[in-house]
């Protein structure tokens, strides 16, 4: 159920935050999996062979990621008046110096559309853009809820959709 989903995309966020490679994801989510409840015990080998095909997913991103800079972000950004705070889930550098972010999906993977125009990251540029002063290289989703991986990008806000996301806040 929804509450299960939950509790496997927290597990699967914790584990992305202390770990650098798939057999730290693996070992984190196997020595945390008692703290997930299951309504009948044969949902849980069903659920578990699910999970470790996400941190397989995630695995494979983490040997391609760019170098982290910060996992589970915290900031506070004011725009106009409006002040949004949170955490992002990694602030990778890429290649070519330019800060991404990047959020993690366990559930339904979002269209590239979606992606496109993802309020969410926008902010989250927004927000890493006014800590920083390297150059932003975009949002980033890394989708892993088909138990497959799914990387789609944002380009770095500015423009005609920084400005609608900056109206839509005000």
């Amino acid at each position: 159920g929804a509450g299960f989903e939950a509790s496997l995309g927290t597990l699967l966020h914790a584990a992305l935050e202390v770990s650098s490679n798939e057999a730290e994801l693996e070992q984190f989510v196997q020595s945390n999996w008692h703290t997930l409840e299951f309504e009948a015990s044969w949902q849980e080998s069903g659920q578990k062979r699910r999970a470790l095909n996400m941190v397989a997913a995630l695995g494979q991103y983490l040997r391609d990621a760019g170098e982290l800079v910060s996992a589970e972000q915290k900031f506070e950004v004011s725009i106009g008046r409006l002040v949004i705070a949170g955490k992002i889930d990694r602030v990778e550098k890429d290649p070519d110096g330019g800060l991404r972010v990047v959020d993690l999906k366990t559930g339904k993977t979002p269209s590239a559309k979606d992606v496109e125009n993802h309020r969410q990251l926008a902010v989250y540029q927004l927000a890493i853009r006014s800590q920083y002063a390297e150059p932003l290289a975009g949002g980033r989703i890394v989708a892993v809820g088909d138990q497959k991986l799914k990387v789609l990008d944002q380009p770095a806000i500015s423009g005609e959709f920084e400005h609608e996301v900056l109206e839509l806040l005000k």
